[in-house]
Parts: structure tokens; C-alpha cells; sequence
């Protein structure tokens, strides 16, 4: 019987050789972590500096996309140009008077137009208190500015003394600033063609709108139109001095090209 060749033997390697290799590759794994570590716990230096998120009412963030104080004003009363079409026209009662007041009897008169509800439990603090202080900031200027404030209360259309808007101690005493209501029939077209938006709940008595605010110049054409906002919180509807001031300064700067430059 004829036996095959057998191969020879491969040569067996040192354990201290395999003892070498295996701490190696260990020390190398617990550099890579160490590194892997070190890496992700470092920080990026930046030349931009952040920007600081502005603060509701009691330090509060303020909601997202609310226009802050770097802003220009453009941006900040969220302007949009009109071009010029000529406004819806209407015909409401003076609210304190009961006298009759329509878009045509105020012709040569610049016409900052806003929405509020007559109990003025709403934005209505805040707008007053910038309408005000627009309307001190104008001064003399050619052509008269009248502030038009309309119901937006469907549960409250009575007129008089009864309105709680007319207290508002801001407007109260302000000759160019009036409060208009009227019927339903009469009040819900003009919130439809002005793009208001209302729902009432009879049984709580509660109502809610959008806000928006027109610049109609003197021959009764629209020019622009603008968002009032304002921080709500537990005890009602507010904005910081800083932002009520300059929401009144950009009224007062939109409606002062119409009233200086007719």
C-alpha cells in the first residue's frame, strides 16, 4: 500500500506573538472611543451671534413668527399694499352719538379702520392704547385722520353708553377716534367685504374675530392694510411697551403719508 505525501505542518506562531496583537488591537479600540468622544462633545465656535427670542408677559417666549422689534415697520404692522382699490363702502351708527356715519361723509379724510368688540374684551385694549398714541404722534397735517373702530361683537349691537369700548380711558376723550355699529344685516356685509372673520357662541357669550386694520386715503380708495397682534395671557389681551410703541409709531407713519401728501 502506497501512502500519500502529507503536506508539511504550517508553522505554529508564538503566543507572546498573539498576546501582542491581541492587547494592540484593544488599546487601539479604546482610543477610537475616546476620540469618537471627544469629537462629539466639542463645540462649533460661530462669528454669528444669536439672536435673542423676544419675550411675552412674564419673560415668556413670545409665539413663533411674532414680528419683533428688529423688524421694519413694513414688517412689523405686516403691510400689504392695496393698490389703490377702492374700499367697500358702508353706513353704521355712532356708537356714542347715534348719529349716522358713512364712508362718503368722510371724504377728505384719511381713515385708519379697525375692528373691535364692544364689550372690549379682546385686542381692543392694546389697539385703543395705539391708536392713542399714533394719533399724538401724527400731530398737524394736511388733510384730517380719522380713527374708525367697528363692532365686531354680534351679541352686543346696542349703542350708548353701554359699550364698554367707549370707556376705554385711551380713547374716550379722542375727537377723531369713533365707535360704529349697527344691525346684523348692516354689520355682516361690511365684515364679509373687510375679510372678518366672527364666531359667536350664544350660550357663553363668547366671540372671537381676526384683526385687521385698513389705511383708506381721502378719496376713499384703500392704500394698505395691517395685522394688529398682542400677547393673550390669564388676565386678557397685552403687548410690552416697546412693541405697542412702535405698532403705534408705524399707524401713525402709513397714515401720515396719506394725511401729508395727498
Amino acid at each position: 500500500m502506497i501512502e500519500a505525501p502529507q503536506s508539511p505542518a504550517a508553522p505554529k506562531m508564538p503566543s507572546r506573538y498573539i498576546y501582542a496583537l491581541v492587547a494592540a488591537a484593544l488599546v487601539l479600540l479604546v482610543g477610537l472611543t475616546v476620540a469618537d468622544r471627544l469629537l462629539s462633545s466639542a463645540t462649533i465656535p460661530t462669528t454669528t451671534p444669536a439672536t435673542p427670542s423676544p419675550s411675552g408677559p412674564n419673560g415668556r417666549a413670545a409665539p413663533a413668527g411674532q414680528p419683533t422689534l428688529h423688524a421694519s415697520l413694513r414688517a412689523f404692522l405686516a403691510i400689504h399694499s392695496l393698490g389703490g382699490q377702492r374700499a367697500p363702502a358702508w353706513t353704521l351708527v355712532d356708537a356714542a352719538t347715534g348719529a349716522h356715519v358713512s364712508l362718503r361723509s368722510l371724504r377728505g379724510h384719511v381713515i385708519v379702520l379697525t375692528f373691535a368688540d364692544a364689550a372690549c374684551n379682546d385686542i381692543c385694549p392694546v389697539l385703543t392704547a395705539e391708536i392713542a398714541r399714533a394719533d399724538a404722534l401724527l400731530g398737524s397735517t394736511a388733510l384730517p385722520v380719522t380713527f374708525i373702530t367697528v363692532n365686531s361683537d354680534p351679541l352686543d349691537l346696542r349703542t350708548g353708553a353701554g359699550a364698554a369700548i367707549l370707556a376705554q380711558p385711551s380713547v374716550a376723550h379722542l375727537a377723531n377716534w369713533r365707535f360704529l355699529t349697527g344691525p346684523l344685516t348692516t354689520l355682516n356685509p361690511l365684515w364679509v367685504a373687510y375679510s372678518i372673520s366672527i364666531t359667536a357662541d350664544r350660550s357663553s357669550g363668547k366671540v372671537s374675530h381676526n384683526d385687521a386694520m385698513y389705511f383708506i386715503g381721502p378719496t376713499g380708495k384703500l392704500a394698505w392694510s395691517a395685522t394688529p397682534w398682542a400677547d393673550e395671557t390669564a388676565h386678557g389681551y397685552t403687548l410690552p411697551p416697546a412693541d405697542l410703541a412702535r405698532f403705534a409709531k408705524g399707524i401713525a407713519t402709513f397714515a401720515g403719508r396719506l394725511a401729508r401728501h395727498p
